[in-house]
């Protein structure tokens, strides 16, 4: 018994010392080439099997590397790939490397998007009170988008000053973080909530102001929400102006 236990050590033993013979390690950092600071998250590989990821300081350590000549290769989103080649390793050895990644602007094809309005039919068929302000009738006489949705019932709109000033819109009472405004489809409201400034938006851009009294529209806001379009472009030049005292 006490010789089959010397064996099974001594061969246990073996197996550790050549596990840790004919392998090498790489080390070193991924930098950004145009400010010089550590890239993380960055791949380094040298073969199948064999890479690491850097940290936050850029380091990366690739272990068991069997001896030889390497080229280290290093890839992260919006950079250039950079590789070194030559690099060797023997079978105890430790290499330092530096990769420098050039940043690459990855350039988009151009994307249009355009939808029509909502028209009088969707709207019947929407569960909540809508009332729609179109250019012409509703907008005259009216120096701004706060002005045009003050005519509507059960809007108020609240003004911190006077022209130009910070303006939130109230529906049946509510806050102005309880309404959702949408330009064109776009939520303005901020994911940390707040009100909407409607003295930034140009009445003059505007085609058509709808009114949704109650969550009906998407997610919706509790006191309602305010679909804000703007007019279509047209071909050649127009000129307007408008005036409040």
């Amino acid at each position: 018994m006490r010789r089959l236990v010397c064996q099974f050590l001594t061969v246990f033993m073996l197996a550790g010392c050549v596990s840790g013979v004919d392998a090498g390690t790489i080390v070193g950092t991924v930098e950004d080439a145009r400010t010089g600071a550590p890239l993380e998250g960055a791949s380094v590989v040298v073969g199948p099997g064999l890479g690491d990821g850097s940290d936050t300081r850029g380091r990366f350590e690739i272990r068991q590397v069997p001896p030889g000549v390497y080229a280290v290769r290093a890839s992260h989103v919006g950079f250039w790939d950079a590789v070194q080649r030559g690099v060797e390793v023997s079978d105890t050895g430790r290499v330092e490397v530096r990769l420098v990644l050039v940043p690459r602007v990855i350039a988009l094809g151009e994307m249009e998007v355009a939808a029509e309005p909502v028209g009088a039919a969707e709207m019947h068929r929407m569960p909540a009170f809508v009332t729609v302000l179109k250019r012409g009738e509703a907008f005259e006489g009216q120096a701004s988008v706060s002005e045009v949705l003050s005519t509507s019932p059960g809007v108020q709109v609240v003004r911190l000053g006077g022209p130009g000033s910070f303006g939130a819109i109230s529906i049946r009472g509510s806050s102005a973080e309880q309404v959702e405004v949408y330009l064109d489809g776009i939520l303005l409201n901020s994911a940390l909530g707040g009100g909407v400034n409607l003295s930034n938006l140009s009445l003059a851009h505007v085609s058509q102001i709808e009114v949704y009294r109650g969550a009906a529209v998407g997610d919706g806001g509790v006191g309602g929400t305010v679909h804000i379009r703007t007019r279509t472009p047209g071909k050649g030049w127009k000129r307007g102006g408008s005036g409040s005292w």
